[in-house]
Parts: C-alpha cells; sequence; structure tokens
C-alpha cells in the first residue's frame, strides 16, 4: 500500500513528514551537510517502493517578476513562457510560471506570474538524493505558490492584502491582490517565525510595506489589510508593537479559521502554519510544480503502471464474469437437453405402448410397407386426362367430320419394369391410348372415302402424339377376295357401323 510522505526543505535541513487521515507527522529530520545527506539517502532507499513524495520548499532566496505578454495557448504559449523564465531565471532549474488573468482593455493581454528559487544549491543535495534512489515525487512545490493556491478570493475571502504566517523557516510576507500572489519575502530565523516576530516582527512588516509601496505595487497613503494567519498570542505580539496605523490594519485569521473554510483538518493553536500548508499541500493537486520534469518520471510510471494493471484486473474480472456467465449457460443447456432426452424416451415408450395396443396385423409389417410403398409409387403415375385428351383434341379439331365415342388408355410396365427407384420408374413408363371414333353418316357405303378419312386422321394426329400413332381397326374389312366400292355398294354396307379405331403411345409422367 502507497504511503504519501511531505519533504519540508529549508536553509537548515530536511524535515520528512508522513501523512495520516489528512495530518502531517514528524517522521526524521536531517541537517544541511554531507553526513545527513548520508543518513536521508540511506532512510529514503529503504521505503521508496511504498512512498510517494511531495517536496514543499521554504527558503528566502526566491524570486518574483509579473510581465505581460499576448495571450496565446498551446505550444506557442509554451514556448513563450519558456523564453520569458530563461530571460528572467538565466540557467535556473527550478522555476514556474502562473497566470494571474486576463487585462481588462486593450489587447487583453495576459499577466504572468514568474518564480523562481534562486539559489539551487539549497535544494540539489536532497533532490539528487531522490532522483539517484528512482523515488516517487509528485511534484516540487514553494510555500508563495502553495498560499496562492490556497487563498484566492474565491474560496478564502482575501482580496488586496499583506499576509503574514510564521513557519519553522521564519517569518513570511506575501502581498496578494485581488486573491492572487504578487510578491512573497522570507525573513528566515533559526528559531522559526515566533522567535523573529517577538523581536524585530513589526520593523520587517514596515520594511515590506515600503518596498510594496517603492515598487508602485501599492499607492502611497493606500491602507492594506495586515492578514496575521497565526493565533490570538502571536496577534496581540504585534498589536503591542504599535504597528497598526492608518496604512496598516492589522487583521486577525486564525489557522483554526482557514482550515474550517478550506475543509482541512484543524491544526493546532500555536502560531506556527506549517501543519496548515502541510494539510493544504495534501489536498491540493493542482499546486505550481516547480522545476524540470524529469524529476517526476518515476511517480508517472508508477502511475502508468498502475493504469496497465488495473486495466489488466479489469479485463480480468471481465473474463471471469464473461466465463461464468458460459459456465451457467452450459448448465442450462444440458439441463434441457436432459429434459428433452427424458421427453423423447417418455414419448418413445408411450409409441412403443400404442403399438403393443393395437390388433395383430394380417401381414408381416415389413410386407405391409412394400404394399404401401407401391401404392405411392402407383399414385404418383397417376396421369391427368388433359395429357391424353390435348393430342386428340388438336387432332380432332382439324378434322371436326369424326366424332368421338370413347378414349381408353393403360400403363405399359414393361419397360420399367427393371428400375429400381420410383422416379425411374415413373420416367420409364408408357401409356397407351385407344380411341373409338364414329365416321360421318354420309361416308356409307363409301368405302375409298373411309379410309382416306382414317389415314388422313391418323396423319394428324402423329403430328401431335408421335410417330406410335396406328390405326388399330378400319371402319371396314379388306379382304383380299374383295374391292374398294364407291357410293354403289352402299346398299350392301348399311348394316355394319362405322367405326374407327385409333392407338396412340405417350410417354410416362416423368417425361415431356
Amino acid at each position: 500500500m502507497s504511503s504519501r510522505h511531505i519533504l519540508y526543505i529549508t536553509s537548515d535541513g530536511l524535515r520528512w513528514f508522513r501523512l495520516k487521515s489528512g495530518r502531517a507527522e514528524l517522521f526524521a529530520s536531517f541537517d544541511t551537510g554531507e553526513a545527513g545527506q548520508q543518513v536521508f539517502a540511506a532512510r529514503l532507499a529503504e521505503v521508496r517502493e511504498t512512498a510517494t513524495f511531495a517536496v514543499l520548499v521554504d527558503v528566502a532566496d526566491e524570486a518574483f517578476h509579473v510581465d505581460v505578454v499576448p495571450a496565446v495557448s498551446g505550444s506557442d504559449r509554451r514556448a513563450m513562457l519558456n523564453r520569458k523564465l530563461a530571460q528572467h531565471f538565466y540557467g535556473n532549474t527550478y522555476t514556474a510560471a502562473t497566470s494571474l488573468g486576463r487585462e481588462k482593455t486593450g489587447r487583453r493581454d495576459e499577466r504572468i506570474l514568474f518564480a523562481a528559487v534562486t539559489r539551487q544549491a539549497v535544494l540539489e543535495p536532497w533532490i539528487d538524493a531522490l532522483t539517484r534512489t528512482e523515488a516517487r515525487v509528485s511534484g516540487v512545490h514553494s510555500v508563495p505558490l502553495l498560499l496562492d493556491r490556497m487563498l484566492e478570493r474565491k474560496r478564502s475571502g482575501f482580496g488586496r492584502c499583506l499576509l503574514i504566517n510564521l513557519t519553522p523557516a521564519g517569518l513570511r510576507q506575501s502581498f496578494l491582490d485581488q486573491g492572487r500572489l504578487r510578491f512573497s519575502r522570507l525573513t528566515a530565523h533559526h528559531d522559526g517565525g515566533a522567535g523573529l516576530l517577538k523581536g524585530s516582527g513589526s520593523d520587517e512588516i514596515r520594511k515590506t510595506h515600503a518596498y510594496l509601496t517603492g515598487q508602485r505595487l501599492l499607492a502611497r497613503g493606500e491602507p492594506v489589510d495586515v492578514v496575521v494567519m497565526a493565533g490570538e498570542r502571536e496577534f496581540e505580539i504585534l498589536a503591542g508593537q504599535q504597528l497598526g496605523t492608518d496604512e496598516l490594519r492589522l487583521v486577525l485569521a486564525p489557522c483554526s479559521t482557514i482550515a474550517a473554510r478550506l475543509k482541512l483538518p484543524a491544526p493546532s493553536e500555536s502560531g506556527d502554519s506549517l501543519p496548515l500548508l502541510l494539510s493544504a499541500l495534501d489536498r491540493e493537486a493542482d499546486c505550481l510544480h516547480l522545476g524540470s520534469q524529469s524529476i517526476l518520471r518515476f511517480h508517472r510510471i508508477h502511475f502508468a503502471r498502475r493504469a496497465v494493471f488495473g486495466a489488466a484486473a479489469v479485463v480480468l474480472v471481465a473474463g471471469l464474469l464473461f466465463s461464468g456467465k458460459l459456465w451457467l449457460d452450459s448448465i442450462d443447456i444440458r439441463g434441457h437437453a436432459d429434459l428433452l432426452r427424458q421427453r423423447a424416451a417418455d414419448q418413445d415408450v408411450r409409441y412403443r405402448e400404442l403399438i403393443g395396443s393395437l390388433p395383430p396385423l394380417p401381414a408381416p409389417l415389413e410386407q405391409l410397407r412394400t404394399l404401401i410403398d407401391d401404392i405411392d409409387r402407383l399414385e404418383s403415375l397417376s396421369i391427368p386426362a388433359i395429357r391424353i385428351l390435348q393430342p386428340l383434341s388438336r387432332a380432332l379439331e382439324n378434322e371436326p367430320e369424326l366424332t368421338l365415342v370413347r378414349v381408353r388408355w393403360q400403363i405399359d410396365q414393361s419397360s420399367a419394369s427393371a428400375t429400381t427407384t420410383a422416379a425411374d420408374w415413373a420416367a420409364d413408363t408408357r401409356v397407351i391410348a385407344t380411341a373409338d371414333l364414329r365416321l360421318p353418316d354420309y361416308l356409307e357405303g363409301d368405302q375409298r372415302g373411309m379410309i382416306e378419312l382414317s389415314e388422313r386422321f391418323s396423319t394428324t394426329l402423329t403430328r401431335y402424339a408421335g410417330d406410335t400413332v396406328r390405326i388399330v381397326r378400319l371402319p371396314i374389312d379388306l379382304q383380299s377376295s374383295q374391292t374398294l366400292r364407291g357410293r354403289e355398294g352402299r346398299e350392301a354396307l348399311s348394316d355394319r357401323p362405322a367405326a374407327l379405331e385409333i392407338q396412340y403411345v405417350l410417354k410416362g409422367p416423368g417425361k415431356n
């Protein structure tokens, strides 16, 4: 489990605080010097795997510049700010820039506060130790920039004022204009800000006021509130030094009140504001970072690793959930399959019981199946009457003198006896049709006319029924002893029916 730590750096050394439930507890202290730095590096190596560090710098070697720049964005803004930082603090690593807002007139340019720690030697030994041990550093911050983040007008209510706060490093004075930082100054003292406040606290405040007036940050004679972020005892000390005048109006702002307004844990009743600053730094993730981005790389790698592990955990959980769903679905499917098998078995038992309850058949079941198949095959060979009558009808349309008496047909199965399937059997079957026709009455006795009409009709039927047409019986009997007669023989043949029987063969229903 990762723990949160804050390293508080002053010109006298480093104090290591460990955060628990939003409160800072002193873990260790290290003096400035090679011995203290070695001990710090050794302690750092023991906890670097499970600790995340934030660095808070509180030194007197600071510089602040306010500049007005064109309002641009993106890569152009970053390049412009880097160039301005290089101009104001050439060769300095621990620099930062923050926006103070836009101008309300003209081109509406942007006002930028450029800040830096001017004496890098105070920080470099501690930062180098963090880098060598690959510690996870979330940021390097300074007390003035932290105060600017804490005491914005929308949250604290402070407007144009001179903020006084006490830390172990000394007495800090920060000028806020409309709730934003414009200048900050630390008067270092080895006994802390409380000891300095008792001695020359009012003198230091007057010096700062004179500097702000000389820099035209304050107009001459302009009243300004001196907000004392300390306890009542410290406030009484300043009041006893006759600091309050028309230009400098003392205002008490206890650390407990500010903590309640910012929803931070209540600090102790002492005038030291460091506990409040440490708790605020734990909450203010967007506090401005001083220095290059290289010191943050191990912290970012840690977050990237956590993101990868988190994504892998999400994928694993999703896979487990999906596998569980498939497992439950398989159980449901197996249960449904067992139910279907049970139903099939019950239906099979019921079928056998029904078959057993039927009376005995007169023939074996296999023979009945063969007979049923034959019946189905015969039904498939049923020929529609239009198939038989259509060729005959077309021929009669050409010979309207003939009268159809009857048509009969039968199926010739001799050619399909060797087939195996019903389809082949139906395809090889022939239909033999025989038509009985009656000749017109005016040809009675005219044998030659009867024969000519019969042959002409046979030829006509051949065109529609194929080459299988033949005359089975003529309306007269031709014997070798008889001769063909015309109408003179009518009286001799009047007692015989004038009938013509003609036969034609069609292919089975399986073919055209």
